[in-house]
This record gives C-alpha cells, sequence and structure tokens, in this order.
C-alpha cells in the first residue's frame, strides 16, 4: 500500500505560503513550531560580555544577527542603526553574522564615519552571550520562515522589533515583547527611534 504524504511547516505563514504553492488546502500541512534548548544564566552574561565589548552600563544598543544576504536586508539595518547612533549619545550598534553582502556594510559605515559606533564582528562565538548583551534586537528581512533568533532575544529577555514578514509576527506578542512593522525603511527606523 502507498503511504500518505504528510506535509510539515514551522510557521502557519510557511504553511499557507507553501499551500498556496502546491495548490491544496491550508490545513493539510501541519504546522509543528521549533524547539529550543534556553540557557539559564542570561543575567550572569550580560555584564561579561557588554565589558569584553567595550560597551558602558549606560549605552543603549541595537543589535542583530544575520546571514548578510540581500533577503536578510543588512543595508537596510545599518542605515537604520546609522540613523540610531546618531540620534543621541551613548547610543552603539552591533550587527553579527557574515555573508557576500558584509564587505558592502562595513564600507557603508566607513563611509558614514560611523566605525566606532556600528560595530559589524563577524560570527558571533556564542549567540547566548551575543544577545544577553543587547537593548535592542531588530530584524530587517524581507522574506522569513520561522526566525529561530527572535525567540532567542526574547528569551535573553530583549524587546525585539521586526519586519511582518513570514513567520516573524507569529513569534512576537506585538506592543508585549517587540514590535512588528512594515518592511519599508521609515516604518522600521520609527521604531527604532521611539
Amino acid at each position: 500500500s502507498l503511504c500518505t504524504p504528510r506535509f510539515l511547516n514551522n510557521s502557519a505563514a510557511g504553511a499557507a505560503d507553501y499551500a498556496r504553492w502546491l495548490g491544496i488546502e491550508t490545513h493539510k500541512i501541519r504546522c509543528i513550531r521549533n524547539g529550543f534548548e534556553f540557557v539559564d544564566d542570561i543575567s550572569d552574561r550580560r555584564a561579561r560580555v557588554r565589558g569584553e565589548l567595550g560597551l558602558a552600563d549606560e549605552d543603549l544598543v541595537l543589535g542583530g544577527i544575520m546571514r548578510f544576504t540581500e533577503e536578510k536586508q543588512p543595508g537596510l539595518w545599518a542605515e537604520v542603526a546609522a540613523e540610531f547612533v546618531r540620534h543621541s549619545k551613548g547610543r552603539r550598534a552591533f550587527l553579527f553574522g557574515d555573508g557576500p553582502l558584509r564587505r558592502t556594510i562595513l564600507d557603508k559605515v566607513r563611509h558614514w564615519r560611523l566605525e566606532q559606533k556600528i560595530i559589524v564582528p563577524g560570527i558571533a562565538a556564542d549567540t547566548w552571550d551575543t544577545l544577553a548583551a543587547m537593548d535592542i534586537f531588530l530584524l530587517t528581512s524581507r522574506m522569513e520562515g520561522l526566525p529561530n533568533v527572535l525567540i532567542e532575544a526574547q528569551a535573553c529577555g530583549v524587546p525585539v522589533i521586526t519586519t511582518a514578514v513570514g513567520g516573524a509576527p507569529e513569534c512576537v506578542l506585538h506592543g508585549e515583547t517587540g514590535l512588528v512593522v512594515d518592511c519599508e525603511h521609515d516604518a522600521v527606523k520609527s521604531a527604532c527611534l521611539s
């Protein structure tokens, strides 16, 4: 006998997208969310990691972790970060990750003369440490599945700002644990500066 195929996705948005693509009813694709193993000692990490990054206790840190690829929109992230750090004294921004657009972002930051305010250090050695050092986490993707990093940031007590794409809105309690905004420069900028 033939097996009945089963379709799974990790977000309701992804399931709906695949259902449209396959021409089937959405309820035929089951949504099973990603599982996580969280760490317990986030508060102990914050002071240590911020010290290692040269941050003062009072610094307000906008952070991000991404692949430097077109669909993640690192250029949008950098533009918003530039306005964020220029907005008032004591603001810094850190964007961790790697990919083909990393050099472009480094060149932009250098062109803006913001190398001391916007740091692009490469791949994070420990994601939990990196997230613990942040005050706000920004995700600027134009397309997503279910972004684990949004869940991880919130598990560290870091409020998130994300574009309303794919499964990202499913990860955030809008207005409570973060903000979900349109995938446009002005909407993202406004959320970060308010």
